[in-house]
């Protein structure tokens, strides 16, 4: 049995987290899994089994596995600092809140985006910037074509209504957690065709972590292998409907409320509703929020200098989305 943390001790609709509940229910084939020994360290780009899989699904790349997707991209702007001298991370707002985090702990001048918040400083002539594209993005679901040197697509999967990716991209990183709902693993991998990065990416992980857990590889290893084996749509197509179905209770509860929409239950795509409130509306919808005890997270956490955005997890079991949203708009007068 899963243990779906939901709640907190009191009673709270946590409605700001990022994890992907919805899937649990659909990875009972993860019981007839076998991680025994031994128990050695991990190898630098990763366990065999498990790279057998990475690089099927991924033909002609070199692939680095890592410990979640967030040490991919910390992993991958320190190789471009690295192999290429670049000093500064671009990424348009709204994005990941974890992005400044790392930019800045791993580039000279941190990251910068188009609405003008910076962190650090940024000179003011800077060609050595690396592009990054989320997409479908985190917190919007907008989906790009634009070229990109980092294509962050732990949402690029069939659940979260993944069709378009960057038209050319050096660096793309993925996630378990959001593949298949595999949070507590802790593992991701980058892929790329650039083996300088690639062996930066090595260093990088070797360096920091001495690899990732054998038995969360093993574990992913089996999950992917099962899915290929058994060709198992029925996995994504479920599970997507679950998110699909929280979108339209999110709609039915708030949609007339709001003066913006994004993401979920506006086109399905990504994991979140990203959502305005009026100005006339927002002391309200704050209180609203303390009574009914739900959880969202504010736009300025995502780089957003426009009042009033909120991100709401779309990710939760139907129910529990149904009773949050309930709960919400019986305490929004």
């Amino acid at each position: 049995m899963l243990l779906v943390r939901s709640h907190d001790e009191r009673g709270t609709f946590n409605l700001a987290i990022g994890e992907p509940f919805f899937l649990h229910e659909h990875l009972s084939f993860l019981e007839a899994c076998a991680t025994g020994g031994p128990y050695l360290y991990p190898q630098s780009r990763g366990e065999p089994e498990l790279l057998k899989e990475l690089e099927r699904r991924h033909q002609g790349m070199h692939v680095v596995v890592t410990t979640g997707a967030k040490q991919g991209i910390s992993a991958a702007l320190a190789a471009y600092a690295e192999v290429y001298g670049k000093t500064e991370a671009l990424h348009p707002a709204p994005y990941w809140p974890s992005y400044p985090i790392l930019a800045k702990r791993e580039l000279q001048f941190g990251l910068n985006h188009p609405q003008g918040c910076i962190e650090g400083q940024v000179p003011q002539e800077d060609l050595s910037q690396i592009h990054i594209a989320t997409s479908p993005n985190n917190p919007d679901g907008h989906e790009t074509t634009d070229d990109c040197d980092i294509w962050d697509a732990a949402y690029a999967s069939p659940v979260y209504g993944h069709a378009a990716a960057p038209a050319h991209w050096n660096v793309a990183i993925y996630s378990a957690a959001k593949l298949l709902g595999l949070s507590g693993l802790r593992i991701g991998w980058a892929v790329t065709a650039d083996a300088k990065l690639a062996k930066a990416m090595v260093t990088f992980v070797e360096r920091y972590t001495s690899g990732v857990c054998v038995t969360s590889q093993r574990h992913l290893a089996y999950a992917l292998k099962h899915l290929r084996m058994h060709d198992d749509h029925v996995f994504f197509d479920e599970a997507r409907k679950t998110l699909l179905k929280n979108g339209e209770a999110f709609n039915k509860f708030l949609a007339d409320r709001l003066v913006d929409i994004r993401g979920v239950p506006e086109n399905g795509k990504g994991m979140f509703a990203w959502f305005c409130v009026s100005q006339e509306a927002s002391e309200n919808f704050k209180e609203a929020l303390k009574v009914s005890k739900v959880l969202v997270m504010p736009g300025e956490a995502f780089g957003m200098t426009e009042p009033g955005w909120y991100r709401m997890s779309m990710g939760h079991h139907d129910n529990f989305t149904y009773q949050a949203l309930s709960a919400l708009a019986g305490a929004w007068k």
